[in-house]
């Protein structure tokens, strides 16, 4: 057993000292490139590792992308909705049946809008309520539009009609008008975030380069150290044994 635990210290202290061995070996151009690189990987890895713990900066300006493509929807929304209020009035006024067109190709088009602006509007649970408050103030102005329509069809006076219609509309101008602003401050804060996101890490590497690059000279220096040191042994030792043939100067 004894033999064994002997045999097994051996080979320990030859993996330890091996390496070391055959770094000495190594003539100092190769030491300085290694260790060179050994500090450039280590730089790597550790601005790989910040990145993970922050959190990916594209993930963070995909939030400023989401809401302003959110805003951009509500804004067409509230076009469509202006259009079509405006079509359907004026084919209750007039009869005019290319307005009537004009009105259902706007209520289309608001309707996908709305679906869209909902579907945008999930991720944030106020946001979705203002979406969902302006969807019923929608679907409540498109029934009372549907009956200036019908009161135009059955030839009668549409305009008590599109009296009835006219603060629905308002209504949901004005939340359509707030639900745009409501998401131009989300943009607004995640870009702020991205923006200091981007600062935090510009910080971080400014922090810690010095010190890789301290790090790295250190090492250098030290290395060019222990050699001058060792050849100025080494050159003592010879004077001291009379090997003048070994000096080195």
């Amino acid at each position: 057993m004894s033999f064994s635990m002997r045999d097994l210290r051996g080979v320990a202290r030859r993996a330890m000292t091996t390496p070391a061995t055959r770094w000495r070996m190594l003539p100092l151009t190769a030491q300085l490139v290694l260790l060179g690189a050994g500090m450039v990987v280590a730089w790597v890895l550790v601005t790989r590792a910040y990145d993970r713990i922050t959190g990916p900066q594209e993930s963070v300006a995909s939030g400023a992308r989401h809401w302003q493509l959110a805003g951009v929807i509500a804004e067409r929304a509230a076009s469509a909705a202006y259009e079509m209020q405006g079509a359907s009035r004026g084919y209750a006024l007039t009869g005019d049946t290319a307005r009537r067109r004009e009105a259902e190709n706007a209520a289309r088009r608001h309707a996908a809008l709305l679906d869209s602006l909902y579907t945008l509007g999930a991720v944030d649970q106020d946001i979705l309520t203002h979406v969902v408050a302006y969807r019923e103030l929608a679907t409540r102005g498109r029934a009372a539009r549907h009956a200036s329509v019908a009161a135009r069809d059955a030839r009668r006076d549409a305009r008590a009609d599109i009296a009835r219609e006219r603060p629905l509309s308002d209504s949901a101008r004005v939340v359509g008008r707030a639900l745009i602003e409501e998401m131009r401050g989300r943009e607004h804060l995640a870009q702020i975030e991205t923006q200091a996101r981007i600062a935090s890490r510009a910080s971080f590497l400014l922090r810690v380069g010095p010190i890789v690059t301290a790090l790295l000279l250190l090492g250098i220096a030290g290395l060019l150290l222990r050699r001058t040191l060792l050849a100025v042994s080494q050159t003592a030792r010879a004077l001291a044994e009379g090997r003048y043939a070994d000096v080195r100067l």
